[in-house]
């Protein structure tokens, strides 16, 4: 009992050592993340697909555990279900700026200004403003990142090899068990480290140890996790849910998928840098985060001569490492094979910039190519405000729209006298295309999740966030009719011919329902 007490006051005091120590550069990211997330705080700005369902109080439950999150409802617990745009958004930043300086910290770099920038470019990413459109679960997004930058320091750090292959798979394990996706993250750390351990002319040795020890943290975490994930299952008396194929997951299955998944990874990869379908946005940042890779190659080509005096094995192994960069920021692509990628799968690609940041500022000995590098970082940085402020000033703009909406056609039931205590109301089809809706400019330029009002038209989506409109931005009690109702609604043939609101013959009785047809596509 004594030595158990000895190791918590020695971590305790390690924990508390580091805070003091690395104070200026946490709260200098928490203020920028503040500075430049006011709007969505200050208007308690969510987007209108999950983040408009749940509000007020949210405890993760029967859902999260059947697709493996089973960590994520502790965290609620923690801090009792709390959903507020303003406590929940500064634990995010919170903790998050913590893991960026980690991480920084991981590639040897303690100067303020680089750890600074480093963190900063996650921090400003449409990914952290995604994170922060799920006001009810931003933190598990956020102690995710946390978990999985902490895994790969596990490894890395520890000299115990034992210790190391231990610790850093419970954290790639608790990782998953808060959201699968930022598994990528602790692959692309530990696979930037072993290219480190490359540049700096380490042994061969060592270098096979610390990618044996990286493997078998990996298969290890993977094993914890898929043992907690069946023990959770049988102690709540349920199975895995077929949302995303996490029913059908399996060791063989992952392996026949595996030639399939790299390609798509690469592809994701691709899209996410040079493409529009992930970032949807007109700001250019694709040909900046291009210049920024281009940078990365430069520095490569310049350190293979030096790399070349070690031997030409050495040379082959850091190409194919630079290859699998693509592979290991989507690793999470491999073991999830009926998943595609969506903004907020892509933690393992925005990490990418800062650690490559830190790999030149450590390498590179010409003061241009770390100056260019710097230079483009910057630009990045503030196209990426801009482009997260507009999503921010869409959702604002949006929600307005729909709430405007929404108000008018409750003002409408009211005049007619169709709402009463036991009227059940059907919403068919979504606000965003309603001829009234105003689609601003930064409306249709704002990445997909910041486009409010044009949420999943399916019917328990459709459902929940009408549900949230009117309860949360009108005071409104009103019941929705239930899924198997409303399919029938839409099968019965009769809202096809039924105009949309406002115009006269909007609102019906089908199936002992009133409906209300918002719009065309449903």
């Amino acid at each position: 009992m004594k030595e158990i007490k000895n190791r918590f006051c020695m971590w305790r005091r390690t924990i508390t050592g580091w805070i003091l120590d690395n104070r200026v550069n946490l709260f200098a990211n928490m203020a920028f993340g503040i500075i430049v997330y006011f709007m969505m705080f200050s208007n308690n700005l969510v987007n209108s697909y999950d983040g408009l369902w749940w509000f007020s109080r949210y405890f993760a439950g029967y859902w999260e555990r059947s697709i493996g999150r089973w960590f994520w409802p502790y965290l609620d617990m923690l801090r009792f279900g709390i959903v507020s745009s303003v406590l929940n958004g500064i634990i995010t930043l919170a903790v998050i700026s913590a893991a960026s300086i980690m991480l920084a910290h991981l590639f040897g770099i303690k100067d303020r200004k680089t750890v600074f920038l480093a963190g900063i470019s996650f921090t400003a990413s449409p990914l952290v403003c995604d994170i922060l459109s799920y006001c009810y679960m931003s933190p598990t997004f956020a102690v995710a990142y946390l978990f999985s930058v902490t895994a790969a320091g596990c490894v890395i750090r520890l000299g115990n090899t034992a210790a190391s292959v231990l610790l850093g798979g419970i954290f790639i394990a608790l990782t998953m068990g808060n959201y699968q996706a930022y598994f990528s993250v602790t692959c692309i750390i530990l696979l930037m480290h072993l290219i480190r351990m490359i540049l700096e002319q380490e042994e061969l040795k060592r270098i096979g140890g610390c990618a044996a020890k990286s493997a078998a943290s990996v298969i290890w975490g993977g094993i914890l996790y898929k043992i907690i994930t069946s023990a959770v299952c049988g102690i709540y008396g349920m199975s895995l849910s077929d949302y995303k194929g996490a029913a059908n997951v399996s060791v063989s299955k992952i392996i026949e998928n595996m030639p399939r998944r790299i390609v798509d990874a690469c592809r994701a990869f691709r899209q996410f840098f040079s493409g529009n379908q992930i970032q949807n946005n007109i700001f250019g940042n694709a040909i900046i985060q291009i210049f920024l890779i281009a940078v990365f190659l430069v520095f490569v080509a310049g350190r293979i001569r030096t790399v070349w005096k070690q031997g030409r094995f050495r040379v082959l192994l850091l190409l194919i490492m630079v290859l699998l960069i693509p592979v290991a920021c989507n690793a999470t692509l491999l073991i999830a094979f009926e998943s595609d990628v969506s903004l907020l799968m892509t933690g393992g690609m925005v990490v990418l910039a800062g650690i490559i940041l830190c790999m030149i500022r450590k390498f590179e000995k010409k003061r241009v190519v770390r100056a260019v590098y710097i230079t483009g970082m910057c630009v990045a940085v503030w196209v990426n405000v801009c482009v997260v402020n507009n999503d921010q000033l869409a959702m604002l703009e949006g929600r307005n729209a729909t709430v405007t909406i929404a108000q008018n056609i409750a003002g409408r039931l009211m005049e007619d006298g169709y709402l009463t205590e036991d009227t059940t109301v059907a919403f068919v089809g979504r606000p965003s295309d309603n001829p009234l809706f105003k689609q601003s400019s930064a409306w249709k330029m704002a990445n997909d999740y910041a486009a409010f009002g044009r949420w999943w038209s399916k019917d328990n989506c459709n459902r929940h966030s009408w549900n949230g409109i009117f309860s949360e931005y009108c005071g409104l009690n009103i019941k929705l009719c239930m899924d198997e109702v409303y399919n029938r609604i839409l099968d019965s043939g009769k809202i096809e011919d039924m105009p949309v609101f406002p115009d006269e013959g909007c609102i019906d009785v089908i199936c002992d329902t009133l409906v209300v047809k918002v719009s065309n596509v449903y």
